[in-house]
């Protein structure tokens, strides 16, 4: 069980997602745990005002535990024409190993109007999205072949 994992397990809600996704959300700040779960955010060259435009925006999830930093994640532009932004390991991860979590809000995308999708009205269409542990950029599985799988709740 790495670290993340074992942060995860200490905090999580049994069966609710959006607790979970709270506690998550808030562990950026030093708190009683002995760990924090935080990302930095990098725009070296900032050409618009909505960060998700930025080609050089770097996020990375940063795992804290007794004073020890250990970039886990990053954010960043895809090197894939029209690949938009992906995620991508800092650290190595062997098969099967926790990688993160998918959280964060849900929301119900199913609203259609003809070819049109309708997005929910508090759903922000620039600015930083709630990235919480970066689990919801994830590709988990694209042309047949996947390299992370969604497991259990979320996980």
């Amino acid at each position: 069980m790495n670290k993340l994992e074992k942060i995860y397990n200490e905090v999580k809600e049994k069966g609710d997602i959006f607790k979970t996704s709270l506690i998550c959300s808030n562990l950026f700040i030093q708190t009683d745990y002995d760990f924090r779960v935080f990302i930095s955010i990098s725009i070296p060259i900032m050409m618009e005002y909505d960060p998700y435009k930025n080609e050089s925006l770097v996020m990375t999830l940063n795992v804290e535990k007794n004073g020890e930093i250990e970039k886990w994640l990053e954010m960043k532009k895809s090197s894939i024409i029209a690949g938009g932004f992906g995620v991508f390991a800092v650290c190595d991860f062997s098969a099967n190993e926790f990688v993160t979590v998918y959280s964060g809000k849900k929301f119900d995308l199913t609203y259609r109007f003809g070819d049109i999708l309708a997005l929910p009205n508090k759903f922000k269409t620039s600015g930083f999205q709630e990235e919480y542990w970066l689990g919801h950029r994830i590709n988990h599985g694209s042309g047949g072949k996947n390299n992370l799988e969604i497991k259990g709740v979320n996980v």
